[in-house]
């Protein structure tokens, strides 16, 4: 019996793995509003270094918007973060994303922009009215606008290359904007640069595991390899149900055949006695 017991907890110890649940929770800046922030995102001063990837960290600022700091373009605020299709959504602090995008690179950390489109800006002397005209394939840009002047922006495709270009205006630069994966992709839209810009990751890559419900995380305190903790659907891990079924099953299936060869021994001795007892009497 000693035997059995401990061949239990030997199969009990080996299907318990550190699978069964991540070591690091959920947080955020804002309960309410988000984004939730787990592997491979940790908020900085908040969670513990092995709850994110290097490169990933993000933070709170005084307005609980969650912040990610890029090293060649600074700091942006994050909407919205997609796990299973491994993207982020970001914008400007100040709301003004034209200003940003003039200088924006993403050099020096682990993002790379999915749907890029170049844009040329142009700083026009004259009011914005003036080229509201259908000859022209720009958009004002307010928020880098005054009154005196007008900066402008277009994408830089051939329709819109093809384009009378205002005799007012100069060229200030061309950018690769990252842009959402939108109908904008397919026309002309006034939105392109106000809306987020969607960057996306490729290491480490949870995506299959975020798609089956799982979280990805550093298996260990030390080392670099990378697991998924996929939670159970029924409230328990799968190593739970493993462990208990070899738990109470092996000790069951001892008991039943002991139980049987005690039957068996007792009906063998009951006919041994039966027939000692037909031979006296014969």
């Amino acid at each position: 019996m000693e035997k059995t017991t401990a061949l239990i907890i030997i199969l009990c110890s080996s299907i318990f793995t550190p699978l069964s649940a991540n070591p690091c929770k959920p947080d955020s800046c804002d309960a309410v509003f988000g984004p939730r922030i787990r592997f491979p995102f940790r908020l900085r001063n908040r969670n513990p270094t092995r709850c994110g990837h290097p490169g990933f960290d993000l933070y709170c600022n005084a307005l609980n918007q969650t912040i990610l700091n890029l090293p060649k373009s600074g700091e942006f605020v994050v909407d919205h973060i997609d796990y299973a299709a491994q993207a982020l959504f970001i914008n400007d602090p100040d709301s003004c994303l034209p200003g940003r995008i003039l200088n924006f690179s993403l050099l020096g950390s682990p993002f790379r922009g999915a749907y890029t489109r170049n844009y040329t800006f142009l700083n026009c002397s004259s009011d914005y009215l003036d080229y509201t005209s259908t000859r022209y394939y720009y958009m004002p840009l307010f928020c880098l606008s005054g009154r005196n002047h007008t900066v402008l922006a277009t994408n830089t495709r051939p329709a819109a290359a093809a384009a009378e270009v205002p005799p007012t205006c100069r060229k200030i630069g061309s950018v690769l904007v990252p842009l959402q994966w939108t109908l904008a992709q397919f026309y002309w839209s006034a939105m392109d640069l106000r809306e987020d810009l969607q960057l996306v990751w490729n290491q480490p890559d949870c995506s299959d595991c975020e798609s089956r419900g799982g979280v990805c995380g550093y298996k260990d305190d030390s080392g670099p390899e990378i697991v998924c903790y996929r939670p159970s659907k029924s409230g328990l891990p799968r190593s739970a149900k493993y462990g208990i079924i070899i738990g109470v099953g092996i000790p069951a299936l001892i008991c039943t055949i002991g139980l049987a060869c005690y039957a068996c021994g007792v009906i063998q001795s009951f006919r041994r006695l039966h027939r000692r007892h037909l031979n006296s009497i014969n």
